[in-house]
């Protein structure tokens, strides 16, 4: 098994300006949180970092540029990790890809080792993502949907089934999927995250406040998490590109 992580961190968020150089703690940006996840779990062989930095300041990885198409504000992830894995420094064709987002803290090098090995004992890919709730209101634009609310009435707590927030801290693909440049396919195995992990997933500014606030002691948690698995055999949409 030869493994490749590859850590997308382009430069041009328009919500917080170079968020992936933004510190987690004094002298911990966010990618090199990422990089020291993927050094640390003893199961990767190489480490990339796709960006349009050429001088990101990185420790314990490769610098993979990515061309302009790949970094604007609708780019895919999926398209970056696949230019980085045709492009790493050793040539070499992995056999199983992790990614791990910078602005996605909710990952330790224990947590990685145990996804890294489900992926490979089982041939499926791995995606973290947090036990949550049901009780999700939407909204878009003047409509507000309640999926979860029939004829007026509220579901019993324990008639309510398992939700899951999609916490991309963590995706291990194997090489066919990145080759087609998929995330992930089917059947997929869910790592199950502690519910206070979504405050871990920086999209703004208050996200980083909070993040930030929380880190020291979701720091330690992590190192010692173990992740329950799920397997997934099918969603109603299929598999996400």
């Amino acid at each position: 098994m030869s493994v490749l992580a590859v850590i997308p961190a382009r430069m041009g968020s328009a919500r917080i300006p170079r968020k992936n150089l933004l510190e987690i703690e004094p002298g911990l940006t966010l990618v090199q949180q990422a990089i020291d996840c993927a050094t640390g779990c003893g199961l990767v062989d190489e480490v990339v970092v796709s960006t349009d930095e050429p001088t990101m300041p990185v420790r314990g990885a490769g610098i993979v540029l990515r061309p302009p198409e790949l970094c604007g504000p609708a780019s895919d992830i999926a398209d970056a990790v696949h230019h980085a894995w045709l492009n790493t420094p050793s040539c070499v064709r992995h056999d199983l890809i992790v990614t791990l987002q910078p602005a996605v803290l909710a990952r330790s090098p224990l947590i990685l080792r145990h996804c890294i090995e489900r992926a490979h004992d089982t041939n499926h890919p791995v995606v973290t993502m947090a036990h949550t709730v049901i009780w999700h209101w939407q909204q878009r634009g003047d409509e507000t949907r309640i999926d979860w609310l029939k004829n007026g009435r509220y579901p019993r707590s324990q008639d309510a089934p398992t939700c899951w927030a999609e916490v991309n801290a963590i995706t291990v693909a194997h090489a066919y999927d990145v080759s087609r440049r998929m995330r992930w396919t089917f059947p997929l195995v869910i790592a199950s995250l502690p519910s206070w992990a979504i405050a871990l997933d920086i999209d703004t500014p208050s996200d980083l406040a909070t993040a930030r606030g929380l880190w020291p002691w979701a720091k330690r948690e992590l190192e010692t998490w173990q992740p329950a698995f799920h397997l997934i055999h099918r969603i109603a949409e299929g598999p996400v590109a």
